[in-house]
């Protein structure tokens, strides 16, 4: 849901009907997800505790609104207690994208993905070590989530860090941590040059939160900064 959250407050004897339906379509067990303004919806409803993701811009009139709960401005996606929370509407493929993951299949989640041009459809150079493959394709599947965790990558497959990490070296040189940060900046690289997005938004979509991580390791892996990059690949 998403709406504009300057209209909002005039209108909740309006909006009474849908702040009770909302109550009652997540008492009666059902997920609920929301975007930028949209969480205004959620707050008014009393359905929210804790955290809720929402743009700087933003931040200021729900923390008067809203008192009694955090703001985060640098998580894109928070999910808790069947709630799917986006920070703005730049990020609803994010959002979208993260719910099929978890609630159907990633197989699903990644077809989608390459239909809508966030990640390279074919994971190159797989290793020979089964292990170390599987991990590639996990990877890649998931290379856009911020805060994926080599840990629970080991946890999935049932192995300690250390075998995975030794296995990697041993297949591709590298660790699954530098094979992540590669995957990002390849899907980056290819977005850069086929696509008008803003470089911050193309930074979220590869799985950085932080612009100045992502520009960093862009220029590690490439020598050029990512607006350097796309005056590139344009010419």
């Amino acid at each position: 849901m998403a709406c504009p959250e300057d209209d909002l407050p005039a209108r909740w004897s309006e909006l009474a009907g849908v702040l009770v339906w909302l109550n009652a379509q997540y008492a009666g067990g059902a997920t609920i997800t929301a975007t930028g303004a949209g969480i205004y919806l959620l707050a008014e409803a009393g359905l929210l505790t804790g955290s809720v993701p929402l743009p700087q811009s933003m931040a200021r009139a729900f923390r008067l609104a809203y008192p009694h709960l955090t703001i985060d401005t640098k998580s894109i996606i928070v999910e808790r207690d069947r709630m799917w929370l986006g920070r703005g509407m730049a990020h609803d493929i994010m959002l979208l994208l993260r719910m099929i993951d978890k609630m159907y299949a990633p197989s699903i989640a990644s077809s989608l993905a390459h239909a809508v041009g966030l990640i390279s459809p074919v994971v190159e150079g797989l290793a020979k070590d089964p292990l170390v493959a599987s991990a590639q394709q996990w990877l890649s599947e998931r290379s856009s989530i911020p805060d994926l965790r080599i840990d629970a990558m080991a946890a999935y497959f049932a192995v300690s860090q250390k075998t995975l990490i030794r296995r990697f070296r041993a297949e591709l040189g590298m660790t699954p941590r530098d094979y992540l940060r590669d995957a990002r900046i390849a899907n980056a690289k290819m977005q850069l040059g086929a696509t008008a997005r803003p470089i911050s938004q193309i930074a979220h979509l590869v799985g950085y939160d932080d612009i100045k991580s992502f520009r960093n390791a862009f220029r590690e892996l490439t020598g050029l900064s990512p607006s350097q990059f796309r005056t590139a690949a344009r010419v």
